[in-house]
């Protein structure tokens, strides 16, 4: 299924909302830490053309995320604030 395609179908079919989307990257919230429970199927081709993989590993919570996406800050600045933080190289302070 195509990018856009499969993010239609997760907002239609588990009410899952997009925080932000970068080239191949889909940035949501969800209730849990289990991504493949979150978005049933959209894992089941990682390691494959044209599957879907957990870019961040490290648990963050609402608190945390929101100053990212609250200013000014570009996406691809959010994304290498991500991956800092996954990596352990940034704090990030929820407000």
């Amino acid at each position: 299924m195509a990018g856009w395609a499969c993010l239609i179908k997760y907002i239609r079919d588990y009410n899952i909302y997009p925080v932000g989307v970068l080239t191949d990257c889909l940035y949501y919230l969800g209730k849990t830490d289990n991504h493949a429970q979150e978005l049933p199927g959209m894992f089941d081709r990682v390691g494959k053309l044209g599957g879907f993989k957990r870019k961040y590993n490290k648990p963050i919570t609402v608190a945390q995320l929101a100053p990212l996406f609250a200013g000014r800050m570009g996406i691809e600045e959010i994304n290498r604030q991500l991956l800092a933080y996954d990596r352990g190289a940034l704090e990030l302070r929820g407000q």
